[in-house]
């Protein structure tokens, strides 16, 4: 399932290769510079912006840079978190050796995401992009780091599934797992992302996406107050609707663990016996082998419309579908292909930009607002000045909309929900939007 998003909710990807990819890309922009082997030491905000003390270990000298903000993703052992005052809330947990490999035949391994619930020794296998595959097995009480990372255990280890003489071993290291949440995320000008914010066990696949959800959300928000669009007061929202889903996932991730960890038979009989039970119960079974139990990416407060009606108040905050849609070009593609980067009207049946007002005109403009018009499946969309028009091929977006009796939706850059309208209340979006960025009432 894709649950209405456009993938798959189980992707298995290699980190590493993630993590280069990144770096490749932010080489597109001039703006961005990369300093690897350099260490934030200390910083200090004025009020007015931060200045950051990092050393070069390179060359070991000690320079400064000027922001406007500080975003800290340094990880678990955060500085900038340590500096603000900020304490990981939370348990550690039990220690786990995770080996990765690269094989030559990835038909020969298991070829989906496994927890082994052995009370002698829980495992977790899966593939991973490009021939790799990982086994993480838990530590038994006595374990040492150096005992479970020598070759020679780790060939023990592995010997159920792989030979190490048929396999290229690229790594072996011992984790502590952790479930602890920063108790504060932002303090000034400097916010926390990522592991610096947050660290949460691997059981429910949620780190480096929880870190991804935190700058998705942060990021277009900083923006918008750079360029003057927004009140720097819309950045409290990002703990508001962050910290919530982290805590959520994060409490799925240790209920995995308890599963999986338990070391009593007579507990790990009673769990084999409850699970296979469960699956009988069809839409249980479901749920467990989609994925469906995980906790839904939505919020209730932080910068979504105030208004009390019925529809909005059960539609924003929610992260907003994406089927596929046929173009002008007659080209079927995800929708997010259609909305660009920033805010989008979306408007079922009717012109969009209704919501626009002489006295609004510029405001939408300022966003880089994308206003899209939905038709009919059967219909052929054809191209109109100022307008993308897309043919629903699904009926998925008519459902949506005919769920929550609108016909009109605002939609944030990171994709959710800001509002719904009708084309009766269409003229309130400005007016909504724009106390939402500018809540004391001061626009730029």
């Amino acid at each position: 399932t894709d649950f209405g998003y456009g993938f798959h909710v189980f992707i298995l990807l290699y980190q590493p290769f993630i993590e280069k990819t990144l770096h490749e890309g932010v080489e597109r922009f001039p703006c961005v510079e990369v300093r690897m082997g350099n260490e934030v030491e200390s910083f200090s905000d004025s009020g007015e912006g931060v200045t950051v003390v990092v050393r070069d270990h390179s060359t070991d000298k000690v320079y400064e840079v000027k922001a406007k903000y500080l975003l800290g993703c340094d990880g678990g052992r955060s500085t900038i978190r340590h500096q603000i005052g900020a304490e990981l809330i939370g348990k550690t947990f039990q220690q786990w050796l995770v080996v990765d490999v690269r094989v030559d035949d990835p038909s020969k391994y298991p070829s989906n995401l496994q927890f082994i619930c052995d009370p002698k020794r829980p495992v977790v296998t899966y593939p991973m992009a490009f021939n790799h595959h990982r086994w993480q097995f838990m530590l038994k009480d006595g374990e040492t780091t150096e005992q479970m990372e020598q070759l020679e255990t780790v060939r023990t280890l592995l010997a159920p599934w792989a030979d190490l003489e048929d396999v290229e071993l690229i790594r072996k290291s011992v984790y502590i797992y952790h479930a602890r949440i920063a108790d504060k995320w932002t303090a000034g000008r400097v916010f926390l992302a990522g592991d610096a914010a947050h660290l949460t066990p691997p059981f429910g696949g949620t780190g480096m996406n929880s870190g991804i959800r935190d700058v998705s959300n942060l990021s277009w928000k900083m923006a918008l107050v750079l360029r003057g669009h927004a009140d720097p007061a819309i950045l409290h929202s990002y703990q508001i609707e962050r910290k919530p889903h982290v805590q959520k996932m994060t409490r799925m991730s240790v209920n995995f663990g308890r599963i999986l960890q338990t070391e009593s038979r007579t507990v790990a009989w009673i769990r084999n016996l409850l699970f296979r039970l469960l699956n009988f119960i069809p839409i249980i079974g479901r749920k467990v082998r989609s994925g469906e139990f995980k906790p839904e990416a939505s919020f209730l407060g932080g910068l979504v419309a105030s208004d009390h009606q019925q529809q909005s108040r059960a539609a924003r905050g929610k992260l907003f579908i994406q089927p596929k849609v046929r173009t002008t070009d007659a080209e079927s593609i995800l929708l997010d292909e259609v909305l660009g980067h920033g805010f989008a009207v979306l408007g079922l049946e009717v012109d969009p930009r209704c919501v626009i007002t002489t006295e609004s005109q510029a405001f939408w403009e300022n966003l880089s607002t994308r206003f899209v018009r939905i038709i009919g499946a059967t219909e052929q969309p054809g191209p109109e000045d100022g307008l993308a028009v897309v043919a629903d091929l699904e009926n998925k977006l008519a459902a949506w909309f005919n769920r929550f009796q609108v016909n009109l939706v605002v939609i944030r850059p990171d994709r959710y929900v800001f509002a719904v309208f009708t084309t009766n209340t269409a003229s309130s979006a400005a007016q909504e939007l724009r106390q939402a960025l500018f809540p004391d009432g001061q626009v730029s």
